[in-house]
């Protein structure tokens, strides 16, 4: 077998499972043993921002032991660094160490900025960043240009004035948006809950950006068929059982609190009052983006706005804070699950040279016989080109995890099957579209006591002949005789005095 010349090593899983720690004993030992110089690229969202170290569990220098680290800490608290900007710099950097003969490992939890990463999907915001004008708007498409057309004037100046940021709890700006992705581009629409307004916005975006409906990138897209491995990859999916994985968050939590969180959080909050004062943006609608989404920060916000920074305050920081985290490693688990690993099957599927390797962490008692030389093992025979093992026979944890997992459907397909009805009897009566996906749900929906009860009253109201609004109508029609009673007996009362004071002026008053 020969070697692999362009590799790359990939480590994932939820925050607390040990990936930074791996991927620094991973190059030690690939550096020594294979004479190619290992090197550390972060793939963690939050770490890329300097400082902040506490809330951001940035490995620190010390436990880096020598091994190059970068885009850590590579950019200033308050700037947006997104997936558009960090591709190209993290392709950047493997290119630079595959000239070198190394070995790029990349690392971190941002699942998402992974996955586009190891798979080469084409994104609407990089084909927009590789453009020569990134600024200049694209020529619109003939479907696109016929809906921008029809556009009401409320919902043009939103698609000319669109904003480049989601607006926080802003449930009336959400369903504007929502209104004119369905104007545009209904299917598109139809996959999102109006309330969703970071994906709304998204998805405007994307038809901005590349001049084409949503769901016209798409078709492109299952044209072209699953997203292929930029380079041979490896990945290591870390992972540890629940039960196990959230008292060890806990305890992190206390120990960032005694490592200087809250100093870290109230720098912040200057950060962005002073973000604030210089362009005019609303601090709440910072506390959405960039560094201000590491969690800890919006969860202690209570506490230190209060003039009286009470012990029950900082409490509930403390218990929002760690259950924040916890609901994090969930969601962390639910990408890989729901998004990655499909995409990994699905190019697998067409030959794509990746796999994927569990490693229970679990037990951290058993880290070096479960995680590290299960790693170096893999990795050395990936690195050589070997054959490498079936991934769900590694332990009983990647077994459970691997074998309910299918290759993603298409896009086209994940819109169908993720297309949401508006019920209009509960949004009538609600006063905002009351969305449930297609299928089960919305037929749940519709068995529901709630909906059932809705339907008869809306029933009963709209029906002329329902004893109720027979009465009401009775009712408001002798309110009406009676008002119409008394405004004549008013007007007559007026006429008479009006009367005996003619009088009075034509023969005086005696």
């Amino acid at each position: 077998m020969n070697a692999l010349s362009h590799p790359l090593i990939a480590i994932m899983g939820t925050t607390g499972v040990g990936k930074s720690q791996l991927a620094v004993e991973l190059a030690l030992r690939l550096s020594a043993s294979l004479r190619r110089t290992a090197k550390v690229i972060n793939a963690d969202a939050m770490q890329t921002f300097s400082g902040m170290d506490v809330i951001t569990n940035k490995i620190s220098v010390e436990e880096m032991r020598g091994v190059p680290h970068y885009l850590i800490g590579c950019k200033q608290p308050g700037v947006e660094y997104k997936i558009a900007q960090w591709i190209p710099d993290a392709l950047g950097v493997i290119q630079s160490i595959h000239a070198e003969g190394g070995i790029p490992i990349v690392v971190g939890g941002t699942s998402y900025w992974m996955q586009h990463l190891l798979l080469h999907s084409k994104l609407p915001s990089l084909e927009v960043e590789a453009r020569p004008n990134p600024q200049e708007s694209p020529q619109m498409s003939a479907v696109l240009q016929a809906a921008v057309s029809t556009l009401p004037k409320e919902s043009l100046d939103l698609w000319e004035n669109l904003p480049p940021t989601a607006p926080a709890d802003d449930h009336e700006s959400s369903l504007r948006l929502h209104t004119l992705l369905m104007a545009l581009d209904p299917p598109m629409a139809q996959r999102w809950h109006w309330k969703d307004v970071r994906k709304l916005l998204r998805s405007l975006w994307v038809i901005k950006d590349s001049g084409r409906l949503a769901t016209d990138v798409f078709a492109s897209q299952e044209e072209e068929g699953a997203p292929q491995p930029r380079f041979p990859s490896i990945v290591f999916w870390l992972y540890s059982r629940p039960e196990k994985l959230e008292p060890r968050l806990d305890t992190r939590v206390d120990q960032m609190l005694k490592n200087g969180l809250l100093s870290e959080v109230m720098s912040m909050r200057e950060i962005a009052a002073k973000i604030s004062s210089e362009d005019g943006r609303d601090v709440q609608a910072l506390y959405t983006h960039g560094i201000f989404q590491s969690i800890g920060f919006k969860e202690f916000d209570a506490y230190l706005s209060s003039p009286e920074r009470t012990q029950t305050l900082f409490d509930e920081g403390v218990a929002a804070t760690k259950l924040a985290t916890k609901r994090y490693a969930k969601t962390q688990i639910m990408w890989m699950e729901g998004k990655m690993m499909p995409a990994v099957l699905a190019a697998k599927a067409m030959s794509g040279p990746i796999d994927v390797f569990v490693l229970d962490a679990t037990d951290l008692e058993r880290w070096n016989e479960a995680v590290k030389d299960v790693a170096v093992d893999l990795s050395m025979k990936f690195m050589r080109g070997e054959p490498l093992p079936e991934p769900r026979s590694l332990s009983t944890v990647a077994d459970e995890l691997l074998a309910p997992l299918k290759p993603a459907d298409s896009p086209l397909a994940i819109l169908a099957r993720e297309r949401k009805r508006i019920c209009p009897i509960c949004s009538d009566l609600c006063k905002q579209p009351m969305m449930y996906v297609e299928g089960r749900e919305w037929e749940e929906h519709v068995r529901s006591k709630k909906h059932r009860g809705r339907k008869l009253y809306k029933e009963r109201r709209d029906d002329p002949n329902y004893i109720g609004n027979i009465k009401k109508r009775e009712r408001e029609e002798a309110e009406a005789k009676a008002r119409a009673e008394a405004e004549e007996a008013s007007e007559s009362g007026s006429e008479g005095q009006l009367h005996e004071a003619e009088l009075g002026e034509m023969f005086g008053n005696r």
